[in-house]
């Protein structure tokens, strides 16, 4: 149908329509709910290493960690994602017994689900991802009986 027709058979909502299947719309993209993870990832110019992943994600830890402090933001899990040169994308997550404190924190854990894929070794990734979900709710870091919240532990 073209605009004409669907003026013609739904009135003024016939423009509108013929916008909307056109991806035409200029309303504001407004979030209805909170996020539910957290991450950083990076298509590679040329495929790296398992090596350079590890540099990869050791650093994007702590750029990943310093945007949830930000958002004081804690998360219960971590994922790794990487994508071979065939385009394969697997990803690993855990969810371990402590939260993570720090980037390090994050960074072991990131580094340590890397031993849960199966490449073959001399493998190459075009793409390397980390992220953090399962986010803490505000109610639960308030320590029972008035105990700091989590983010004003000492670390």
């Amino acid at each position: 149908f073209g605009e004409q027709e669907l003026v013609l058979r739904f009135g003024r909502w016939g423009t509108r329509l013929w916008e909307l299947s056109h991806g035409i719309d200029e309303s504001p993209v407004v979030p209805s709910r909170k996020r539910k993870s957290w991450s950083r990832e990076n298509t590679f110019a040329t495929d790296i290493s398992s090596a350079e992943v590890v540099a990869w994600l050791r650093d994007n830890a702590d750029a990943l960690w310093r945007s949830l402090e930000e958002r004081s933001l804690r998360g219960r899990t971590v994922t790794v994602k990487l994508r071979t040169p065939d385009f394969t994308t697997l990803t690993r997550r855990v969810t371990p017994a402590e939260i993570p404190s720090s980037g390090s924190d994050l960074a072991k854990i990131a580094v340590g689900l890397l031993e849960r894929f199966d490449f073959p070794d001399g493998s190459k990734f075009r793409l390397a991802g980390i992220g953090v979900s399962n986010f803490v709710e505000d109610e639960e870091e308030t320590a029972a009986e008035g105990e700091p919240l989590l983010f004003d532990a000492p670390r």
